[in-house]
């Protein structure tokens, strides 16, 4: 009785200290700071307020930030070198879309309400992605990376034929779901279900919930060490996952309180 009421004390306070940190970081610089140092435009309103459609040029932009608190935000390849935003905001009193542009990054800033949503087309030359979330769903297709951060609380993060060299997820009570390759992925998760079908080139990867299910489907057995736990969920691995080599070139970590964890290959 005693270990079990030990273990809930540690997951709730592990909840605890995640929301407060992503809440402290929701709360910061990073959505109410007003940096003097770059100059802020805001797209003309139009007679219908509902929706916004700019063309924007990323001409020579490698990065861009999104830095929302409850609009759902959808990133997608465009079809050309002419990079698009489309905007819809949920009343006519609601701030238009900000965006900054500085040396070779972009910061797009969306503002608060719950019936917003913004769609932003990017090409090729776009090389890092970083998407900050507080409550909206976070949708992503058909981009190649090199770099790709995503912070959410609440919303579902859903990569759809997403390619990285490296990537940075947290999120705490919404599903993620990635569909993709990825060299390097730092995974962490609260309560939301996690999976992940991919190829993994010489693989570095590490996840982790709490009381979320993992899945992971491998397209092709891994030249990696596999290290696997959870302290009271059910734990499944298929043989076909990684090769029977000692010289491992890769590692996968995965760890869940209470979370059931699955590991298959095709």
């Amino acid at each position: 009785m005693k270990s079990r009421l030990f273990f809930y004390a540690v997951v709730v306070s592990i909840t605890a200290f995640l929301i407060s940190y992503l809440c402290y970081q929701f709360s910061g610089d990073f959505l109410n700071s007003k940096n003097t140092t770059r100059s802020w435009a805001v797209f003309k309103d139009k007679s219908n307020y509902q929706t916004i459609n700019e063309n924007f040029s990323f001409k020579e932009i490698n990065s861009v930030e999104i830095q929302s608190i409850n609009a759902n935000v959808y990133v997608k390849h465009a079809e050309n070198s002419q990079g698009k935003i489309e905007f819809t905001r949920g009343s006519a009193e609601q701030n238009a879309i900000q965006f900054s542009k500085q040396n070779h990054q972009v910061i797009i800033k969306v503002p608060s309400d719950s019936d917003s949503s913004v769609t932003i087309s990017l090409p090729n030359d776009v090389e890092i992605i970083k998407i900050e979330n507080r409550s909206g769903d976070i949708k992503m297709d058909q981009m190649k990376l090199k770099k790709l951060s995503v912070r959410a609380i609440s919303g579902d993060v859903k990569l759809n034929e997403v390619d990285a060299n490296e990537a940075d997820i947290m999120a705490v009570s919404g599903d993620v779901k990635w569909n993709g390759s990825v060299k390097q992925l730092e995974l962490e998760s609260v309560s939301g279900d996690v999976s992940v079908e991919s190829v993994f080139h010489s693989p570095n990867f590490n996840m982790k919930t709490i009381s979320g299910d993992i899945n992971v489907k491998i397209s092709k057995p891994l030249n990696a060490t596999l290290d696997i736990s959870s302290t009271s969920g059910k734990v499944s691995t298929s043989q076909t996952v990684v090769l029977p080599n000692k010289n491992s070139v890769g590692s996968i970590k995965i760890r869940s309180l209470s979370g059931n964890i699955q590991v298959n290959g095709n």
